[in-house]
């Protein structure tokens, strides 16, 4: 069982939770918690990206999108849930060591963080600002795309990929970006795409979180992904 530490509403409908978290298997930036609805009938836990990870800590920044979302965020501190972490396979990597771009739409960024250092290039896109008070709040240096302008530049983010250098692009959001990116992303340039998908089970088992690869393979997001190259994947 995992205990709510901190619990704070950035904006009406994104909650930033932290929990304690005892297990001595090592966080990687990339994976995500499978986290039981407390106190409800729902089967299904909801699955999040992970958003920070500390000494016996970790935290989610969460998008309130229905029911299990909301008796989530609603947790009191020292309420416990039973979560399953780490999940996925992360991607551990120096981005210092190469030139790395981080792409990521609305709630997509809670999947870049972890990859985040104190010099990294973030390219952040929503539809009408509404995410200008999280990255005020996180302090965060980005490019701001908004697709009707009303913060930083306008249009999607795919349309300024070109305005870095990069031999690296690790990025998260809706899957219409990550189609848009991979159409845009130079040969020569790594792409790898942090892909969601509506999960079960999140430890493999029942295979309805599939993703078609361009070879007519599938690969499961909660086992195998949910980091891929994003280059592959068939985005239907």
């Amino acid at each position: 069982m995992n205990i709510v530490l901190k619990s704070k509403f950035i904006i009406n409908d994104i909650a930033h939770m932290t929990f304690e978290y005892k297990s001595t298997k090592e966080i990687i930036p990339g994976q995500f918690v499978n986290i039981l609805v407390p106190n409800t009938g729902f089967m299904l836990r909801r699955p999040f990206s992970i958003f920070s990870a500390g000494e016996n800590t970790f935290s989610i920044l969460m998008k309130i999108i229905g029911k299990g979302t909301e008796h989530i965020s609603a947790m009191n501190i020292g309420e416990k849930t039973d979560i399953l972490i780490p999940l996925g396979n992360g991607f551990a990597c120096d981005n210092d060591n190469k030139s790395t771009l981080l792409v990521a739409g609305g709630i997509g960024l809670a999947g870049i963080n972890m990859f985040i250092t104190k010099n990294s290039k973030i390219l952040f896109g929503d539809k009408d600002g509404e995410y200008e008070p999280i990255i005020r709040h996180l302090k965060l240096d980005v490019m701001y795309i908004s697709e009707s302008g009303r913060i930083g530049k306008r249009g999607m983010v795919s349309q300024y990929i070109d305005y870095f250098e990069a031999e690296r692009i690790i990025a998260c959001g809706p899957r219409q970006m990550l189609r848009a990116l991979k159409d845009v992303i130079k040969d020569d340039v790594e792409y790898y795409a942090i892909y969601e998908e509506i999960m079960a089970c999140g430890i493999g088992l029942c295979s309805g979180c599939s993703v078609k690869l361009n070879d007519g393979t599938f690969k499961k997001v909660c086992k195998d992904g949910p980091v891929f190259d994003g280059k592959r994947i068939v985005y239907e």
